[in-house]
C-alpha cells in the first residue's frame, strides 16, 4: 500500500512503498534521509470520527420545560383569579340581597327594589355563581316590584283632581309598559289615570266657570286654555265631551270680553312697523287684559273664535322732524299717536298720546354734549339717539292710554258705547301738533 508524506525540510510530497512505521527513507529533492512517521489505517473510510459534545437537543428540552411550566403557572394563576372573582361576585349577590331585606323591612320599597335588580344583573352576569338561586331572586324582585307599584298608584289615587302630578302618573304608566313583572297592574293604572285626567280637566272648567261668574274674564280664560295638555292625553271618547263644554266657555268668554287688536299702521321714519308692533304688542296686551278685555292668542291646541269678538283696537303712527336739538343742526323727532276703540264696528272710545324728544336729554355725556354743540354738521347718529328718546315715550304713553281706557262691560252689547268728546276724523298736522302741544304728550 503507497502513502506519502510532506519533508519537514523542503515540503516535497514523498512517496513510500509498503508502509512501515520507523522506517527511513530518502527525500528525493532535499536528499534528507527521512523517517516514516506513524500513520493510522482505518477499515471502513466512510466512517468519521466526531468529537464528543453536549448533544443539540438538550437546549430545546430545557425549552420545553421552560414553556409547560410558565404555562402551568399561568393556567393556575388564571383558575385562581376566576375562581376569586366568582367568589367576590356571590358575596355581592348576598350582600345586595340581605340590603334588599332590610329595606324591606324597614318600608323601603324603592331602594330595596333597587337592591334586588342589582343582585339579578350581578348573577345573570355570572351564571355560575355559587350559593345564589336566580329563581328565588327574580321571585322576591316581582312581589317588591309590584309592592312598591300598587303603593305608587294608591297614592296618585288619592291626589286631589287640581294638584294631579303628571310627571309621576306618566313615569308609572311607563314603568307599567316596561316591566313584565308589572303587567296585572297596567290596565287598573290606565283607568286611574284617565279617571285622574278627566277629574282634572273638569276642576279645571269649574274654576274658569266660576272666575267668569265672578268677573274676571282673564283667569277664566287662562285656566280654560291650561287644560290643553290634560286633554291630548285623553282618549278621544273622553276628550270630546270636555273640549266641547270648553270650547263653548271659550266663546261665551270672547263674545263678551275678545278685542282683535289691529295691525299697527303708520308713517315710520326708521325701522318697520312690524318691528314696532313686536316691541309694542306685549305690552299693550297686559294693560288690556288689565282692563279685563281678552286680545286675540293663539294657544297650542285651541282653535279659537276670534272673529265673534265685539272689540277691535286700531293704533295709527305718524313719526315727524320737528325743530333742532338746542342750537345744533340736529333734528328733533314728533310721534303722534292715534288710538281707537271699537266695539260691534261703532267707534267706542279713542286717544291720540304724542311724544317728542326731551330737550335737553337725560343722562348725556358732557364730552358728547360739547360735541354736539360745537359741531355745524348734523351728526346721524345723535340723531338716531333723538329718535329712540321719542320712540321710548310714545310706548309709555301708549301703555297709559291703554291703562285709562273704559274697562271692559260684562255682557255683551250691541250698542255702541259713549263715544269720546274728540273728533272721530283724522285731525290734521297742526291740530296734532296743537293736541301734543298743550297736552304734553299725555292722553
Amino acid at each position: 500500500m503507497d502513502e506519502s508524506f510532506a519533508c519537514p525540510e523542503c515540503g516535497q510530497a514523498v512517496k513510500v512503498r509498503n508502509l512501515a512505521p520507523g522506517r527511513q527513507v530518502r527525500c528525493g529533492f532535499c536528499r534528507r534521509l527521512l523517517e516514516v512517521p506513524y500513520m493510522p489505517r482505518v477499515a471502513d473510510p466512510r466512517w468519521r470520527f466526531r468529537r464528543s459534545g453536549r448533544p443539540r437537543w438538550v437546549p430545546w428540552a430545557w425549552g420545553l420545560i421552560v414553556v409547560a411550566g410558565v404555562a402551568a403557572i399561568g393556567l393556575g394563576a388564571s383558575k385562581l383569579i376566576i375562581r376569586q372573582e366568582r367568589e367576590a361576585a356571590a358575596r355581592a349577590v348576598e350582600r345586595l340581597a340581605e340590603e334588599s331585606t332590610t329595606l324591606e323591612a324597614n318600608g323601603q320599597l324603592g331602594p330595596a327594589l333597587l337592591a334586588i335588580d342589582s343582585a339579578i344583573t350581578l348573577a345573570c352576569e355570572r351564571p355560575d355563581v355559587e350559593r345564589c338561586d336566580l329563581g328565588i331572586l327574580k321571585e322576591r324582585r316581582r312581589s317588591l316590584a309590584r309592592r312598591d307599584a300598587s303603593a305608587l298608584l294608591d297614592g296618585l289615587r288619592r291626589a286631589s283632581p287640581g294638584d294631579l302630578p303628571l310627571g309621576e302618573w306618566l313615569g308609572l304608566v311607563a314603568r307599567l309598559a316596561a316591566d313584565p313583572d308589572l303587567a296585572p297592574l297596567r290596565q287598573t293604572a290606565d283607568e286611574s289615570f284617565r279617571a285622574a285626567l278627566r277629574g282634572r280637566v273638569e276642576a279645571d272648567l269649574a274654576r274658569a266657570e266660576g272666575a267668569r261668574q265672578a268677573g274676571d274674564p282673564v283667569l277664566a280664560f287662562d285656566t280654560c286654555e291650561s287644560t290643553a295638555p290634560w286633554l291630548a292625553r285623553l282618549p278621544p271618547e273622553d276628550r270630546a265631551g270636555l273640549r266641547r263644554r270648553a270650547d263653548a266657555l271659550f266663546r261665551s268668554l270672547i263674545e263678551v270680553h275678545g278685542i282683535v287688536v289691529s295691525p299697527l299702521h303708520g308713517e315710520l321714519l326708521q325701522g318697520s312697523l312690524a318691528k314696532y308692533e313686536g316691541e309694542t304688542l306685549p305690552a299693550l296686551n297686559r294693560g288690556l287684559r288689565a282692563r279685563r278685555y281678552l286680545p286675540r292668542v293663539d294657544p297650542p291646541g285651541w282653535v279659537l273664535p276670534w272673529s265673534a269678538a265685539p272689540y277691535r283696537l286700531d293704533i295709527e303712527i305718524k313719526e315727524s322732524r320737528e325743530g333742532n336739538y338746542l342750537s345744533s343742526q340736529n333734528r328733533l323727532t314728533r310721534i303722534y299717536a292715534r288710538v281707537r276703540l271699537y266695539r260691534q264696528g261703532r267707534e267706542a272710545w279713542q286717544a291720540t298720546p304724542t311724544a317728542r324728544t326731551t330737550v335737553p336729554l337725560t343722562k348725556l355725556p358732557a364730552y358728547y354734549a360739547s360735541r354736539i354743540a360745537l359741531s355745524p354738521d348734523r351728526i346721524d347718529e345723535f340723531e338716531l339717539l333723538l329718535y329712540n328718546d321719542a320712540r321710548t315715550m310714545i310706548g309709555d304713553r301708549l301703555n297709559f292710554a291703554i291703562q285709562n281706557m273704559p274697562p271692559c262691560e260684562d255682557r255683551p252689547s250691541d250698542r255702541p258705547g259713549p263715544t269720546s268728546s274728540h273728533p272721530t276724523r283724522t285731525p290734521s298736522r297742526e291740530g296734532l301738533m296743537r293736541i301734543g302741544l298743550t297736552a304734553s304728550g299725555s292722553v
